[in-house]
């Protein structure tokens, strides 16, 4: 169906000592008070796309480890996405020790703006703000929450607003167009997940922040999911079924950007799909990992071991001081549960300079990462590159 399509001005980008130069930035259409009509084709696809999260929903509650695992599984495919890229192994460790490499740190600061996100009663009223202050505080060269000053553009590095693929609109449009977004996400009437991936393309096109605005909006994708009743307490790992595509992805938004709605909608609902088949192939493939690993193990069964089992299911990586304080015991006998379990080839230990030692499971976390789809080389597209930001801070 017909949407309002993004408009554009000319601008010029001005740096010290360089000729000014003229480029194309957006101007945004308002979609308050705009109500989208779709195909019957499109419309039933997404109708089954949102069955199948309620159902999903339903079906994870109470699964302690598969609830914890998810964040951490789309936490770890949206900032791929972006070209960060880090192990489950790393990003948990990154949690438990505060040491790690730049990357993990990243992710593991995606994962805790997607489950501050999944909680938000609303994504207006300062909750984007807070979700890129979580995702960007102490991590990245931004001001954390606040939207941008200057100009951003998208496109291969080293490109310029002149020659990027798409240059989201001036700062001063930034504090309207999030209103009137804030507002639409309000709207009642229009089916949860067609509102969501609207909202999702929208506030793409608008990217209002330096950086990190990808990882954002997919995270902002959860509230909506759960104030409008497609899940209660699942993290749908949405970005594992986009990473399948990103060119899908980056088609949508274009399309969208043009002012073809039904892209983006049939993209969210065939991502959601494959994001549903990764989060059951994640509690089977977990609840088969967690059989072969109590059958190495050989003690009384009412040995607190079996207790360790069972976090290391939602944990796979753990130390001696989170499993005394999980268990209420002194660190003398997390330690001795620990040797145990290391004995019978459960876990491993690995030293993390300057933090001790961690103890991981590698049969849970193999399983985490070989669920994540692999951003190959040949099936990106530069315009998932905020290029705008980085070459910004560099002149």
């Amino acid at each position: 169906m017909s949407w309002r399509a993004v408009k554009y001005e000319i601008l010029e980008w001005r740096r010290p000592g360089l000729p000014a130069v003229l480029y194309e930035a957006a101007i945004p259409a308002l979609i308050g008070d705009l109500t989208p009509e779709l195909s019957p084709d499109i419309a039933a696809l997404a109708e089954g796309a949102s069955f199948e999260l309620v159902r999903l929903d339903a079906e994870l509650a109470g699964n302690a480890a598969v609830q914890s695992l998810t964040p951490l599984v789309e936490a770890i495919s949206s900032s791929r996405i972006e070209g960060v890229v880090a192990t489950a192994g790393a990003v948990l460790a990154v949690e438990l020790t505060g040491v790690g490499e730049s990357d993990a740190r990243a992710v593991a600061a995606n994962r805790r703006a997607t489950l501050m996100a999944s909680n938000l009663p609303t994504i207006g009223g300062g909750g984007m703000q807070s979700v890129h202050a979580e995702l960007v505080n102490g991590i990245a060269d931004e001001n954390p929450g606040e939207y941008r000053s200057r100009p951003v553009w998208i496109g291969r590095p080293g490109s310029s607003p002149a020659t990027a693929d798409f240059v989201p609109p001036a700062s001063e449009r930034i504090a309207g167009a999030t209103k009137d977004l804030a507002g639409f996400t309000n709207r009642v009437g229009i089916p949860a997940l067609t509102l969501t991936a609207i909202a999702h393309a929208q506030y793409e096109t608008v990217h209002p922040h330096g950086d990190g605005n990808g990882r954002v909006g997919r995270a902002l994708v959860h509230p909506l999911f759960r104030t409008r009743g497609l899940t209660r307490t699942t993290v749908t790992p949405l970005a594992a079924g986009i990473l399948a595509d990103p060119r899908g992805y980056v088609s949508a938004l274009e399309a969208y950007r043009s002012g073809d709605v039904e892209q983006i909608v049939r993209f969210f609902a065939e991502s959601i799909l494959r994001g549903v088949h990764i989060a059951r192939t994640l509690r089977r493939e977990l609840t088969d990992a967690q059989a072969g690993l109590r059958s190495r193990v050989h003690a009384r069964g009412s040995s607190g071991v079996w207790h360790v089992l069972d976090l290391l299911a939602r944990q796979p990586v753990v130390t001696a001081e989170l499993l005394a304080a999980h268990m209420g015991i002194a660190p003398t006998n997390a330690y001795r549960h620990l040797n145990q379990l290391a004995e019978a080839g459960v876990i491993t230990p690995k030293h993390v300079p300057r933090a001790g030692t961690t103890w991981v499971a590698e049969d849970v976390l193999t399983l985490i990462d070989g669920l994540i789809p692999e951003r190959r080389a040949g099936h990106t597209s530069p315009a998932l590159s905020n290029a705008g930001a980085r070459n910004e801070r560099q002149a």
